[in-house]
């Protein structure tokens, strides 16, 4: 009621309009503070009001308003606030505020009032104190006037607490995270104790320069290279605790899994991650300067459909490890037959290729994902290491045909490296009738594939002295040419 009461001395009751009463004064100056100007409407008439404002700043200034559009019933009153928000590179200037008053009975007969004011923005940085010396003059009442003294106590103050973090703090942290079954506190205090003590120095010496209230200009780039290193701090614990703690610990995991994709996929997480931190780190920071990345992000996408179709070979093998991977076709260590007839051992499954060992030339072969994936592979490894091996012996029709067999798989059951129980015993059978001779084929299995061609060729030579020494002739074929006198 007190209000309205002052409302009511400062515009008579007489006017058959919505009367506006200024509260405070229209010329204010900013520090870099908002400025808040108010105005009283009061409505004397029998008519409802609708009030529409409209408001033109100056430049660097945003205007916020309590209302910009409200009634006024008869007898009604209201309080207008507008409040100017001086930004980074806000100017003094004029600002203006138009009252637009639409009786609802008559909305033609409007009118319009409007109200000019100023605000003014100071170059000047009001002495402030800092933490420091709140807590001396709070607690002790204690206030250094001198500012250079000021600067130097709290630089002083601000570096000891760095000194005192690493000399008292740091060990008794230590200490406490070593009874913890856990390594990774210990590796969290040793990774950010640095970056917390070099940003303390830096907090001190950013707050020790408002110390001597310095021009505008000046704060504002003090505080803008103290954001930015805060920035970049953080950005440095976080790479650290990415690369330190994550990576290692999950590579740990891995090694205790059977499958291959973590393996595989870590070294490509743990680049993407460092990208995506180093991305992050810079977006923020060009945010804060203010600087619009739109366009920056719209461009990147265009070169990242750019990037991916020249590289989409490269892509193509990078899902075709995954596929691998995932599928799991062969492991390393395991010996693989391609469509070329090589035999290679599996060294190693990458992202984009995949390293075969040619265990006949020794050398090492680098297939793309996508060639290999693409074609027909005979994991010799799998079910397990026995090989089945089937060679042929031909002997003459004068051969005793028990005694071949018999001779035949005493020197298959000699040997060292075939199998010999079970369903995988070695067993002969008669295949054929040739032209010039009988084709008997031996069937046994070896306890690796890698030894079929030493067992083949060493069962090949024993048979051929046990041929000879029994009597048993290996055939060949003869072509017998008669020659007619006319």
């Amino acid at each position: 009621m007190s209000l309205l009461a002052a409302i009511l001395i400062i515009v008579p009751l007489a006017q058959a309009e919505v009367n506006i009463g200024e509260i405070d004064s229209y010329s204010k100056t900013s520090a870099g503070q908002a400025l808040e100007y108010n105005w009283t409407l009061y409505n004397p008439d029998n008519r409802t009001y609708h009030i529409e404002v409209l408001c033109d700043v100056p430049s660097g200034w945003s205007a916020r308003v309590s209302d910009a559009s409200f009634d006024l019933e008869k007898g009604g009153y209201r309080t207008f606030t507008l409040k100017l928000v001086p930004g980074e590179y806000a100017e003094s200037g004029n600002f203006t505020v138009s009252f637009r008053e639409i009786p609802y009975s008559e909305p033609n007969a409007s009118i319009e009032r409007t109200f000019r004011g100023s605000a003014e923005i100071s170059t000047e940085t009001p002495r402030t104190l800092t933490l420091f010396e709140e807590f001396l003059h709070d607690r002790l009442g204690i206030y250094i006037e001198n500012r250079v003294l000021a600067f130097i106590v709290n630089i002083l103050f601000w570096t000891g607490i760095g000194v005192l973090l690493f000399l008292l703090i740091d060990p008794a942290m230590k200490r406490a995270a070593k009874r913890t079954k856990t390594d990774v506190d210990d590796m969290i205090l040793e990774i950010i104790k640095g970056p917390v003590a070099a940003f303390l120095v830096l907090y001190g010496a950013a707050s020790s320069v408002y110390i001597f209230a310095p021009p505008k200009s000046i704060a504002i780039f003090v505080t803008k290279i103290y954001d930015i290193s805060v920035i970049i701090l953080v950005s440095w614990v976080v790479y650290k605790i990415f690369r330190d703690i994550v990576i290692i610990k999950v590579r740990k995991y891995a090694g205790k899994t059977k499958t291959q994709l973590d393996d595989a996929l870590i070294p490509l997480a743990e680049k993407l991650g460092i990208i995506t931190i180093i991305l992050a780190a810079g977006t923020a920071i060009m945010g804060y300067l203010g600087i619009d990345i739109t366009m920056l992000i719209a461009g990147m996408g265009v070169i990242g459909l750019i990037i991916a179709f020249a590289a989409q070979d490269t892509l193509s093998n990078f899902f075709s490890g995954i596929h691998l991977l995932i599928d799991r076709p062969f492991r390393e260590g395991d010996i693989i037959k391609l469509e070329t007839g090589e035999y290679c051992e599996v060294k190693h499954v990458g992202m984009r290729s995949t390293k075969l060992y040619n265990t006949f030339d020794h050398d090492m072969i680098i297939v793309p994902n996508n060639d290999l994936a693409g074609q027909k592979i005979v994991n010799i490894s799998t079910p397990d290491a026995n090989f089945k091996v089937r060679f042929p012996m031909d002997v003459s029709y004068d051969s005793d045909v028990d005694e071949v067999k018999r001779t035949i798989l005493e020197v298959a059951m000699e040997h060292p490296n075939v199998i010999k129980e079970g369903d995988k015993a070695p067993f002969v059978r008669l295949v054929d009738f040739l032209d010039s001779n009988i084709r008997f084929q031996l069937y046994l299995w070896v306890d690796d594939a890698m030894n079929q061609w030493k067992v083949e060729s060493e069962i090949k030579e024993e048979l051929f002295k046990r041929f000879n020494q029994k009597g048993i002739e290996i055939s060949y074929p003869i072509n017998i040419i008669h020659l007619e006198k006319d």
